[in-house]
């Protein structure tokens, strides 16, 4: 089995609180699709983060939650008959000639004028009695086969768990994150759609004892359950709802995750490099912006509350003076988000950019979107402040009720 910490590939996230009529209408008003995926995460074995490493430490896995109705054919297995597809990565383009001279220019750093934090409220500990659903089945979207798998929901939760987080990690935060899990999953059943997500092969005895024990138990807010992302790491805050995916949700606001600096390599703090040359390449190969020769002029971070979102993550910001690009033959907004996910495969929207002797460094704090209850935050309050389930899971799910 791998160890802590994880890996999260990265994807958007959209939901909202209640009916299957409020989700429509939120995701119509973010001029998105219903076909929306809930990102979470994957672990491997090392804190070694280069690139060479990443495809073979990658544990292969839950990679996304895809809310949407499948029209494949039913295919019905069993949990354990599961077999694991390889995992992909991600590098940055490389170079393949002379690229044109650049010229020089004195090093800069941008940096983000960070907001004050909500901290949260610390809730006592009152942890509810779980209760089984007597049984009940599921029919989930194996996300690697694009088959249907039908078991127990018990089953299901267990191994999405397990793929989700290692046995190595506080009792607290496994229940939590079997909490969560279990959450989503009825919260998409409730909207009348199949989940798609990953499922571990097998599933640790200690996971499976853990998740017992919370069984049954989900997040509730106003009296109607709640779509229940997460995430690997959040860099000391998460980020809000609203700011990622456009729909504004109580009980997914920015708190602190204080802990996060206590991470490993990787999961807190990680930097990624390019020359001068490969960011003109791959911004004019991607956009349709051309870049001039002062690389001191590519990119601004809006100095407004639209350029620094809650928890501190990249908003708005110009690439060359410019606040859109067209990108895939669509007109975007350039964020750090675009920037993070569609240009440089940074592990998070919450970084500085420095530039220094003809190259850019990137540096990400966290690593994932930021929505939600973070896995390493969760373990991290377990092991530090002896939290139980339910506290890690109200403090980062603001106003829950779990039962």
């Amino acid at each position: 089995m791998f160890t802590l910490p994880g890996i999260l590939i990265y994807t958007f996230v959209f939901g909202i609180v209640g009916n299957c009529l409020d989700y429509s209408k939120s995701i119509a008003a973010s001029g998105a699709t219903q076909e929306q995926t809930v990102t979470s995460n994957t672990y491997y074995s090392e804190p070694d983060m280069t690139e060479t490493n990443q495809v073979q430490q990658w544990k292969a896995g839950i990679s996304e939650y895809t809310v949407v109705e499948s029209t494949q054919p039913m295919v019905t297995t069993t949990v354990p008959t599961v077999t694991n597809a390889p995992a992909t990565t991600t590098t940055a383009k490389v170079i393949k000639k002379d690229p044109p001279a650049i010229l020089t220019v004195k090093p800069f750093t941008l940096k983000l004028k960070a907001k004050a934090l909500n901290a949260g409220s610390i809730v006592k500990s009152n942890p509810p009695a779980a209760h089984a659903d007597g049984g009940e089945t599921m029919t989930v979207i194996d996300a690697r086969t694009g088959k249907k798998v039908s078991a127990s929901i018990y089953d299901i939760v267990c191994h999405v768990t397990a793929q989700e987080i290692d046995d190595v990690f506080q009792k607290e935060a496994i229940k939590a994150q079997a909490v969560a899990a279990y959450t989503f999953l009825k919260y998409t059943q409730s909207c009348g759609k199949t989940p798609t997500v990953n499922l571990n092969n097998t599933v640790p005895s200690k996971i499976s004892a853990y998740v017992k024990e919370v069984y049954g138990l989900a997040m509730y807010y106003n009296g109607k359950i709640i779509y229940s992302p997460y995430c690997a790491s959040t860099g000391g805050a998460t980020a809000s709802n609203e700011d990622v995916n456009g729909a504004s949700l109580p009980y997914l606001v920015s708190v602190a995750s204080k802990y996060d600096n206590n991470a490993s390599t990787g999961y807190y703090k990680s930097t990624k490099t390019f020359t001068a040359a490969q960011v003109k390449k791959i911004i004019e190969d991607e956009t349709n912006i051309k870049l001039s020769n002062d690389p001191s002029k590519w990119f601004a971070f809006k100095n407004d509350e639209s350029g620094v979102l809650d928890g501190n993550f990249v908003g708005k910001m110009l690439i060359n003076q410019k606040s859109k690009c067209t990108y895939n033959g669509k007109t975007v907004n350039i964020t750090g988000v675009f920037l993070a996910n569609s240009l440089f495969n940074l592990k998070s929207s919450k970084f500085d950019i420095s530039y220094a002797n003809g190259k850019f460094t990137f540096t990400s704090y966290g690593y994932g979107p930021g929505v939600g209850m973070p896995q390493v935050g969760a373990n991290l309050y377990a092991s530090k402040e002896k939290w139980t389930f339910d506290q890690i899971l109200k403090h980062y799910y603001t106003g829950v009720t779990i039962k």
